[in-house]
């Protein structure tokens, strides 16, 4: 998961800290920056970022407030391993499905949420025709739901009903958010690739036995919160 990259002041997420061109490391509840310096023999110096990091919690069922996504706690990127909900609009489909991979990054001087979706899944033809997506990790017992999810296609049965899974409305994305205790990231597509499986390692190739490969879906994080 890529929780490192460059920032800025023309993102909202940036706006706090110093506007020239940086290197930096993100841990939960720290934020280390290292600046270019001209004269300096190391090349560049440490500076720090203003800003309000989020708490050391290893339960994220604490944070009921809007977060800076880059600052997220180890527990989320643990559960989304687990697993986490990715749902999605197009017009009247809706579509909810489990997701365990996942990044988080700076792309494009704004923060970003990568999802992979294969063309085999019924999310795929939904997320073709998407501006935005969802993504749910959550902080309860969803195992149950989170195991039909991801087993079970949306071709052949409502698996919100089957679930009985509830949405919410998102703030800024047409796509709804579950209505569960968790982190909500609310992503606009900003850029989508299909894998080209002629640049993939030959070791990973037996992730794909039906040659049904990722699209990689690039979401400008408009909201992140729980």
């Amino acid at each position: 998961m890529v929780r490192t990259g460059l920032s800025s002041n023309r993102s909202p997420y940036g706006q706090r800290l110093l506007h020239r061109t940086r290197h930096a490391a993100i841990r939960a509840g720290e934020f280390q920056v290292k600046e270019p310096v001209e004269g300096d023999s190391s090349g560049c110096r440490n500076v720090s970022a203003a800003f309000v990091p989020l708490p050391r919690i290893d339960d994220m069922k604490a944070v009921m407030k809007s977060v800076n996504p880059l600052a997220l706690p180890e527990s989320f990127f643990s559960q989304l391993t687990e697993g986490a909900f990715l749902t999605v609009r197009a017009g009247a489909s809706l579509n909810t499905m489990t997701i365990g991979w996942g990044m988080i990054g700076v792309v494009w001087e704004r923060p970003i949420f990568t999802v992979l979706v294969r063309d085999s899944r019924h999310t795929f033809s939904i997320m073709e025709q998407a501006v935005d997506f969802t993504v749910t990790v959550p902080t309860e017992d969803m195992n149950d739901a989170l195991a039909f999810c991801g087993t079970r296609s949306g071709r052949d049965l409502d698996k919100f009903e089957a679930c009985g899974l509830k949405t919410k409305p998102g703030l800024r994305t047409a796509s709804p958010v579950l209505d569960v205790r968790g982190v909500q990231l609310e992503c606009r597509i900003l850029y989508k690739t299909p894998m080209d499986p002629s640049g993939l390692d030959p070791a990973l190739r037996a992730l794909y036995p039906k040659h049904d490969y990722h699209t990689l879906y690039f979401g400008e994080i408009l909201e992140c919160y729980g």
